[in-house]
């Protein structure tokens, strides 16, 4: 999902993921589940090869989880 953070209708949905205005651009990887999580890269890489490796980071179960409040 794509958030225009320059939109004040949507700095919610960037409060309901815990993350700020001055944390974007950034990635996350989000599970809305019984118990949420999101996954954050080490490193913020927005390069296509950057975000595929993230995505594999995450197939291959290299990512750490961080709980969301």
């Amino acid at each position: 999902m794509y958030i225009d953070i320059n939109d004040d209708d949507n700095l919610r949905v960037l409060e309901f993921f815990g993350l700020k205005t001055e944390d974007c651009p950034t990635l996350r990887l989000i599970l809305l589940e019984e118990d949420p999580v999101k996954y954050r890269p080490e490193k913020l890489d927005l390069s296509s090869s950057g975000i595929q490796q993230f995505v594999q980071d995450y197939l291959d179960g290299k990512l750490k989880v961080h709980i969301l409040a």
